[in-house]
């Protein structure tokens, strides 16, 4: 019921991982770099982005999607 903590890639309430803030901080940074520094484009431009998902572990898109980065200047 969304209470079963054994997944959580943190932990929860006493035992959480003392490194999660600096954790999402890093990524939060580098994920504004890279769309910062990129141009980023729809690899196969013909096609449009099928937004379809299949049910795993965790919600997965059917068709991965496939990108270009290009270099902003």
């Amino acid at each position: 019921m969304g209470s079963d903590l054994r997944l959580a890639q943190y932990g929860a309430g006493r035992r959480t991982c003392p490194g999660k803030a600096l954790g999402f901080a890093t990524v939060v940074f580098w994920v504004g770099t890279l769309l910062h520094e990129f141009e980023w484009v729809n690899g196969s431009e013909s096609d449009p982005v099928d937004m379809s998902e299949k049910l795993r572990l965790s919600c997965e898109m059917a068709n991965p999607l496939m990108v270009k980065a290009r270099p902003r200047r």
